[in-house]
């Protein structure tokens, strides 16, 4: 027979943090806004350094901006009003 074991603080590691919608596009924004910061500098270096790799080393910074950008564009659709009738209006 199995022994049930007492709930404890312990039981805060295992559940999801929850974030409001406000936090979650907070923290979207600064990972875009950090990201295309830190890719034109790193670009720039490319640049001056003559770096052979620059062509393809950019083609992956935008596939990845794209969909950091895309993930920041579907977070906020989904918390506007206009979208969720939308959506209750195709799913209804």
């Amino acid at each position: 027979m199995a022994r049930s074991v007492p709930c404890c603080c312990a039981c805060s590691l295992h559940r999801k943090p929850e974030f409001s919608p406000s936090v979650v596009s907070e923290i979207l924004e600064g990972l875009v806004d950090y990201t295309y910061n830190h890719f034109i500098m790193e670009e720039e270096l490319f640049e001056r350094l003559r770096y052979p790799e620059t062509a393809a080393h950019k083609a992956r910074h935008n596939v990845f901006t794209g969909k950091i950008s895309g993930l920041l564009l579907k977070h906020e659709m989904a918390r506007s009003p206009r979208a969720r009738r939308w959506n209750c209006s195709r799913t209804g």
